[in-house]
């Protein structure tokens, strides 16, 4: 299995690995010599003009829905340049080894570039999870990093074995974007369920787990906790500095979260906020793994209203969806009970199989 990131800072990756009776595992580094990342800007080169016509269908959908999320044209393409230089110098590197295994099981971009490479050299099989479409990730990137990322996606994904996505939409706009492939649908369901008491006459809670980052509308969550007179809780890193910033008083580092969130949600009212930028793609159609955090945990959440968690939120009943963060009457005791109670009908639907993601 390769991965770049720590299995234990990545739930997707140690879910994988640990299904998979625990294979060895490689962590491709980031580093590279001059000399390849030279050779990976003239491949780049090269390959551009041939992601552009290639992809030009679904450049155009990506272009259309990231709006003003572009950055410059050639914004970011240093750094993918490296990423590529990378995967060769890991690839090089650890030639051995990839050749005599029997198949390969590559997390996200980086790593099957690299299972990409072993297959084009040495025919080695691999699997391809993709955690989220890369060319529209939430950053500020140019349009030569977008079809450099397109283009070394289509490659992987037309190649690969299996293509494991995160849920149906994504499943849909992969098949849209790369074209067919046999994809495999896995969510971030990574969590132990609780059977944890929320009682409305509680303290009333808005709590959120995960980064920190300017796509994870935390401002309109300081907006909704004061039009409600309610009271946000923050599990982030860095939690001391990101509260002080957002004027928040109850915040705690990520690190061993999950009894703290319990023992704070027991006896109360709580939402967990799943809103996202809805402009940036993995974020409209994905499910964060905060969302099945609350599942396991019967917490109703907050979740935008323009993105597929807002979609399922209003057909299933198992939280609120809002636009502005200004929504009031979120802790009126119909409403909260209603959304507490169909969190749970909802995670026993889950379980069963009778609905699916």
């Amino acid at each position: 299995m390769l991965t770049d990131t720590n299995p234990e800072f990545d739930l997707r990756v140690r879910d994988a690995w640990t299904g998979l009776d625990r294979p060895q595992l490689l962590i491709v580094g980031k580093r590279s010599s001059r000399a390849l990342r030279f050779l990976a800007a003239a491949f780049s080169a090269l390959a551009l003009p041939r992601s552009a016509f290639s992809g030009k269908r679904g450049l155009a959908r990506i272009s259309r829905r990231l709006g003003n999320n572009l950055g410059p044209a050639c914004a970011g393409v240093r750094g993918q340049i490296e990423l590529q230089a990378a995967a060769i110098a890991f690839f090089w590197c650890h030639r051995g080894a990839l050749r005599q295994a029997s198949a390969i099981y590559a997390h996200d971009q980086l790593c099957g570039a690299v299972a990409y490479l072993n297959y084009r050299f040495h025919g080695v099989p691999y699997d391809y999870d993709a955690h989220e479409i890369v060319p529209s990730r939430a950053r500020r990137t140019g349009l030569m990093r977008v079809l450099l990322e397109f283009g070394w996606e289509q490659r992987i994904i037309r190649r690969c074995r299996v293509c494991v996505v995160v849920n149906k939409p994504m499943r849909r706009l992969y098949r849209h974007f790369y074209g067919r492939a046999d994809y495999v649908i896995r969510p971030n369901d990574f969590f132990n369920d609780r059977d944890i008491a929320l009682r409305t006459p509680g303290q009333r809670l808005v709590v959120y787990v995960g980064s920190a980052g300017a796509y994870r509308q935390l401002g309109m969550m300081v907006r909704a906790v004061s039009a409600n007179n309610a009271k946000a809780v923050l599990f982030c890193e860095n939690a001391r500095s990101v509260a002080s910033s957002l004027g928040i008083d109850s915040a705690y580092e990520l690190a061993g979260y999950g009894p703290l969130l319990a023992e704070r949600a027991a006896g109360n009212a709580l939402y967990s906020w799943c809103s996202f930028d809805a402009s940036i793609l993995s974020y409209r159609y994905s499910l964060p793994n905060k969302f099945f955090q609350a599942m396991a945990c019967g917490i109703p959440i907050i979740a935008t209203d323009a993105n597929y968690l807002g979609r399922l939120v209003r057909r299933y009943g198992f939280g609120v969806a809002i636009d502005d963060g200004r929504s009031t009457g979120l802790w009126d005791t119909d409403t909260y009970d209603r959304a507490a109670d169909a969190m749970r009908q909802f995670q026993r639907a889950f379980r069963e199989g009778t609905v699916v993601l």
